[in-house]
């Protein structure tokens, strides 16, 4: 009797409305990165293909992309609310957000999502124009405070920075949790990069340029927002390079080469193809506070490399002696562009080495038939695809055939 009552005071059995479904969001963009050019701030992230709940595909129907002028400690949420909305990526959307598949799914159990705009899971590429801002006014001069005792030392002056999240919306306009935070310096850009030397070896181009003696800024300085370098003495300015290869045959503009910026003026190109031109030019970066700006592309510098250089010479020879015939065997070469060899053989101690073979052999051994009681001795050459030829190796022992 207890138990019905009980069960009478808690509605057992009783059905009541349906829960509405639980509203899916998408996950935060990925990858989100932000490199500044001169004036220009090239940003990229990865549109969410899955929710918070990791179902899938995503109820996303586009990606905003936020910038503000601020601290790096400024929250999210400040950037969100006061930051200039610099981006609205429009991105496929499921027809029905709520039919999704859970991760363990295989793919062919989902819907592709329909509409205009960016693949779920694609790369997103937008650009902002620094040119654009608003010169920044004076700095506000805090209220008097007590002075304290001690050395009269303060902390060194932060770099103005242009801090940057992206967050994606759902279906109904709903935000998802925010990206990782992204910054670039708001200093005035480094001069035009440097026109580069190029030399290269049988193994590598070199790329070299005359270093920067350090931060050096024009005299418009101060346009577009920007601050120069005399105002922020008190921040470190490390200079460093980034290399790019500018050849007509790259595809798609200048690609960077180095995967950081360099601190060395110099670079190594092991991408060598003899008869393939290589163009390369140089930006000069400046990083303050761990960000990074880079100056104007330099005059690029070409090189076509030609196959000058010869294999090594062979190892010493060995020649065994048979009835009426001599028998030499030689070690191979490492070159990976090796053609074959020639084997010489000297009459005489007086004698020129003359060549047995006139075209290279691609064999490690070569039997010669020489006259029994003959002495004779042998060397080898080694020859490359280009047709270049190594330096004779140590001659073998004399032999005589038997």
């Amino acid at each position: 009797m207890a138990g019905l009552l009980a069960c009478a005071m808690a509605g057992c059995g009783k059905k009541g409305p349906p829960l509405p479904p639980l509203v899916k969001l998408p996950v935060a963009p990925t990858d989100l990165t932000a490199e500044r050019q001169a004036l220009t701030v090239d940003l990229s992230l990865i549109v969410p293909a899955v929710n918070t709940d990791g179902t899938r595909p995503a109820n996303v129907s586009r990606v905003e992309v936020y910038a503000l002028t601020a601290p790096a400690s400024t929250p999210d949420a400040v950037v969100l609310k006061q930051g200039v909305r610099v981006a609205s990526i429009q991105v496929k959307t499921p027809r029905d957000p709520n039919q999704t598949v859970d991760p363990d799914d295989p793919d062919p159990d989902i819907e592709p999502p329909t509409g205009p705009g960016l693949d779920q899971g694609a790369t997103a590429h937008v650009q902002e124009d620094l040119a654009r801002l608003a010169p920044a006014g004076p700095a506000p001069v805090p209220a008097p405070t007590e002075p304290k005792a001690g050395p009269l030392v303060g902390p060194p002056m932060a770099a103005p920075a242009r801090q940057y999240v992206a967050v994606a919306l759902n279906q109904r306009g709903r935000r998802g949790p925010t990206s990782k935070r992204v910054g670039v310096p708001l200093i005035a850009p480094p001069v035009r990069g440097p026109q580069p030397s190029v030399s290269y070896d049988e193994s590598a181009i070199t790329v070299s340029w005359d270093a920067a003696s350090g931060p050096q800024m024009p005299a418009q300085a101060g346009d577009a927002g920007l601050l120069p370098a005399r105002e922020l003495a008190a921040t470190p300015i490390a200079v460093a390079y980034n290399v790019y290869d500018v050849s007509s045959g790259s595809g798609g503009g200048p690609t960077r080469l180095t995967g950081a910026p360099v601190h060395e003026a110099r670079f190594v190109d092991s991408r060598l193809a003899w008869g393939a031109e290589r163009c390369y030019a140089v930006r000069v970066v400046e990083i303050v506070d761990a960000l990074a700006v880079e100056g104007d592309l330099g005059s690029e510098r070409c090189v076509t490399p030609v196959d000058t250089f010869p294999p090594a010479a062979p190892k010493k020879p060995t020649a065994i002696a048979r009835i009426g015939a001599i028998d030499i065997l030689w070690d191979p070469n490492e070159e990976k562009d090796l053609a074959g060899y020639l084997v010489l053989r000297q009459d005489g101690a007086e004698a020129p080495f003359a060549r047995l073979t006139p075209t290279p052999i691609d064999r490690t051994n070569f039997s010669d038939v020489v006259p029994p009681g003959v002495g004779v001795v042998y060397a080898v050459e080694a020859v490359d695809k280009a047709g270049n030829v190594s330096a004779m190796s140590p001659p073998t022992d004399e032999e005589r055939a038997r």
